[in-house]
């Protein structure tokens, strides 16, 4: 992977995002900052992360954005509180809302898909499948980590989390520089880790059986073993494992081809009401 390319490709899919959000009012405390293109047919929402890291979903954008609806949108995590995962579930409800959707198909990089389940936990009626990635049974921050993070009451700058982020977690993904690229560029990076991200691994979201919708779950990162992937799908009574050969965090953007193929036969499957839970790919 040449570094310098794909830094100067992932700037370009920074700007051709900005250029493209609108202004939702969500509620009198939230306008939302949200790619919409209003294509037919369910919708698929890219849920993010933490700011800047719908970035990583822009190929995914125009490529599921041909021939559907497709919405992302920027997170804004609060300076002074946890955000729990029963607060991401109320954000994306509250966004559906504002959008007029009334069922979607989900797709999100770890804390996204946290954010989809307990959404379909809350309200399942509303989920038509969940596709998550790098997730397993394991909780992958160690306790030490997130006692340190929340006591990290100071700002720090962006690239110092981003090149935390990267060696203490990340392992061997040679992605990596693009996840700590990305927190760097977040305006509030170290309010993102300590109440965006940390608060949803201390109470860390596993799937069960009332999660009746397919989910998908893709495994690409050194972050989660694989048996901690399949073990993760077998709690479902609907799930299916799908394996990227080769260790990277952000497949949906290093891997965006691979990913998409994926996905896409996921979400037909889907539409055309096949079970997939007796299918795995690898």
């Amino acid at each position: 992977m040449d570094r310098r390319a794909s830094l100067r490709r992932l700037g370009d899919n920074a700007q051709w995002l900005e250029a493209r959000f609108q202004s939702v009012r969500v509620s009198d405390d939230w306008t939302a900052r949200v790619y919409d293109n209003g294509g037919a047919g369910t919708p698929l929402v890219f849920v993010p992360v933490v700011p800047m890291f719908e970035t990583a979903h822009v190929h995914n954008l125009q490529r599921f954005g041909t021939n559907r609806r497709v919405v992302t949108y920027r997170r804004v995590d609060p300076p002074d509180r946890p955000v729990s995962v029963e607060d991401r579930a109320r954000e994306l409800s509250r966004l559906l809302d504002a959008l007029g959707i009334s069922e979607a198909h989900f797709c999100g990089l770890n804390e996204g898909a946290l954010a989809a389940m307990a959404m379909a936990f809350r309200e399942p009626q509303r989920v038509k499948s969940i596709s998550a990635t790098c997730l397993g049974v394991e909780n992958p921050i160690p306790v030490w980590m997130r006692r340190l993070a929340r006591i990290l009451q100071f700002p720090i700058p962006g690239p110092l989390v981003g090149e935390v982020v990267r060696w203490l977690l990340l392992g061997a993904a040679p992605d990596g520089y693009i996840v700590a690229n990305l927190w760097g560029r977040n305006p509030d990076a170290s309010a993102s880790l300590r109440n965006g991200v940390v608060p949803l691994y201390d109470g860390y979201l596993l799937p069960d059986r009332r999660l009746t919708m397919p989910v998908l779950n893709i495994h690409s990162s050194p972050v989660v073993r694989e048996y901690s992937s399949r073990r993760w799908v077998d709690l479902l009574p609907n799930g299916r494992l799908a394996v990227i050969p080769g260790d990277t965090h952000l497949c949906m953007w290093s891997k965006a081809a691979e990913f998409e193929l994926i996905l896409e036969e996921f979400i037909q499957d889907t539409e055309k009401e096949i079970p997939v839970r007796q299918k795995t790919d690898s």
